[in-house]
């Protein structure tokens, strides 16, 4: 069972994304996306009900963890909360909607394939147990 990654928390000492030779590890991005993608859903959730000090919040976190990623598989235009606008949540939603895009994007272009499914029957079906 994985642990549930907290975002801005990661342990450089333990990390698995510092190599010196090697190429990034898209498996972990992969790992890290899906476990945080609530974070970013909840960000579109309280941009969409003009929550701003949730949106905030919930978006806050993912920062540290962006600004690594960015560093760690040379993806730009990951910095989000520099784009934070209270008055103007619809276009923030869209900057943090950019940010997540690239993080896929990169994860497709290392070869990973991302669990997906189209409803929770689906999901259902492939995950329980006979």
């Amino acid at each position: 069972m994985k642990s549930l990654h907290v975002p801005g928390t990661s342990s450089k000492k333990n990390d698995r994304r510092i190599h010196k030779t090697a190429p990034p590890d898209c498996q972990w991005l992969a790992d890290w996306q899906q476990e945080c993608s609530y974070y970013f859903r909840r960000t579109y959730h309280f941009c969409a009900q003009g929550d701003a000090l949730q949106a905030f919040g919930q978006s806050g976190g993912l920062q540290a963890d962006l600004v690594d990623i960015a560093k760690d598989y040379g993806l730009e235009n990951l910095d989000i909360l520099s784009h934070f606008d209270a008055d103007n949540l619809p276009a923030y939603a869209q900057k943090v909607r950019q940010a997540e895009n690239s993080i896929l994007a990169a994860i497709a272009a290392g070869g990973v394939k991302l669990d997906s499914y189209d409803s929770l029957d689906e999901f259902l079906a492939e995950n329980s147990q006979p």
